[in-house]
């Protein structure tokens, strides 16, 4: 950082300049208070739902989104890690996303007739297309609407860029989630991108919304 010449105020005009170490002699300055850095939680996926992951949002022209199971991962087990990840029939318009509720509830059946635990159903991600990756109003609502005591959030784009976060609800709070990619780039065949391709054709609806969320 470059030295600047500064004068006191409040005596009259100083002599001479004076650098910021002599004023920082001259003037007793309180600590910062101490901060509590928190260790960053980490999201993983297993090498299948990050390529659907991929796929589905490269793939896809407008938003699309899915449910995830969540296990705990890492050394000390409180990192996430995605080990499967469900599509359902949505209503799509080319900046929102929403899934069809009743097959979300089938899926929840489906998960409870096969022995699976759905309340490991703990994500929740949607691609913003050729948009940037933030919180964007109609997100923040589909955040607040969750009814898990925790929910993890994740975005994508076209680019493949990401952004997450953990939210819990007993006690409101919102902390980032830092996204792991696995280091090896997704390469797909023609036949896998028209399988693809087909797929969202066969779950995505589009068209203008007929109301906000939550009203109407």
């Amino acid at each position: 950082m470059s030295l600047r010449n500064v004068h006191l105020h409040g005596d009259g005009p100083s002599s001479e300049p004076r650098g910021w170490d002599a004023l920082g002699n001259e003037i007793k300055l309180k600590p910062a208070p101490p901060r509590a850095v928190l260790a960053d939680r980490r999201l993983s996926f297993t090498p299948e739902v990050w390529r659907k992951i991929f796929l589905f949002t490269t793939q896809c022209p407008v938003e699309i989104s899915g449910l995830g199971l969540v296990e705990p991962d890492g050394p000390t087990g409180e990192d996430f890690k995605v080990t499967e990840l469900f599509m359902v029939t949505q209503d799509v318009t080319d900046i929102q996303t929403r899934m069809d509720q009743e097959e979300v509830s089938l899926l929840v059946s489906r998960l409870v007739d096969e022995d699976r635990d759905p309340a490991n159903l703990r994500l929740w991600w949607h691609s913003h297309a050729r948009e940037e990756v933030f919180w964007s109003g109609e997100d923040e609502e589909t955040i607040e609407h969750f009814a898990n005591d925790w929910m993890i959030s994740l975005e994508t784009n076209h680019r493949m860029r990401t952004l997450s976060r953990l939210d819990h609800y007993a006690v409101r709070s919102t902390t980032w989630v830092w996204v792991d990619k696995p280091a090896e780039p997704v390469t797909a065949t023609d036949d896998e991108i028209l399988e693809i391709r087909r797929e969202i054709a066969g779950l995505i609806r589009r068209g203008p919304f007929a109301a906000p969320r939550g009203r109407g």
